[in-house]
């Protein structure tokens, strides 16, 4: 277990590669660009878990998306942990590949709004959100402020 993180951090940056990968070859609307990236981290939680959870995700168990209850609405979660047939947790993803700058202020508030919606209810909930270093913008790359 003294390994993990180091072995996480590898399989992490690899996913992101690969992810970032599939969404060159897919384009933007296409969910393969998830799938290297969910799994990664799902599998990460799994086996921290151990057997006694199931974990749900693109690209494990049964390669879905766990919908769940929350306080304002159902939401769709990128990662849930599953306690019998109740889920207890989830993870939700974002991985910013371009307009980083036009968008950057929906990224927050939606993820208060998913976290907000889902805590009320008392599903734990994280999010990871993964920002290139440089961002594409457009048909340009900007370049990060210092």
């Amino acid at each position: 277990m003294k390994d993990t993180p180091k072995l996480f951090v590898s399989d992490f940056l690899k996913a992101t590669g690969e992810s970032l990968d599939s969404f060159h070859r897919y384009g933007a609307r296409s969910n393969r660009k998830l799938i290297p990236l969910h799994s990664c981290i799902a599998c990460f939680v799994s086996a921290a878990l151990g057997s006694e959870y199931s974990v749900m995700s693109l690209g494990i168990g049964d390669h879905k998306e766990e919908q769940i209850e929350g306080q304002y609405y159902a939401k769709r979660v990128d990662i849930a942990v599953i306690d019998g047939n109740k889920p207890i947790a989830a993870i939700g993803i974002k991985f910013v590949t371009s307009n980083y700058k036009q968008n950057n202020v929906n990224y927050f508030e939606n993820m208060l709004g998913e976290t907000a919606n889902l805590r009320r209810k008392n599903c734990r909930y994280a999010q990871v959100i993964v920002i290139r270093k440089e961002m594409p913008y457009k048909l340009k790359v900007v370049k990060p402020q210092r």
